[in-house]
């Protein structure tokens, strides 16, 4: 089991994410949070194995959250900003 946690400030993208990775038997999605400061424990690869954030938050950017992390999980970076992302 493919372990993920989702971080989006958006509700509707969490529930999109989590839409998409329910199709899939392989993902457990142990965690969805509006915020990085939110998750009540360390992320590491010991406890996720695929992050799924958004690049962009009110107080900080996800890059530099996941640049914060030691020894962090394989990331996805997501994005509801057009000028983030790629067409």
């Amino acid at each position: 089991m493919i372990r993920c946690i989702i971080i989006d400030p958006d509700i509707e993208s969490r529930k999109n994410t989590s839409r998409l990775l329910s199709r899939h038997d392989d993902f457990s999605i142990t965690g969805m949070y509006s915020h990085p400061d939110e998750v009540p424990y360390s992320i590491d690869k010991s406890t996720v194995d695929v992050l799924f954030i958004e690049v962009v938050f009110s107080r900080l950017y996800g890059l530099d959250y996941i640049r914060s992390l030691t020894n962090a999980p394989l990331t996805v970076i997501t994005t509801s900003h057009r000028e983030y992302a790629v067409e």
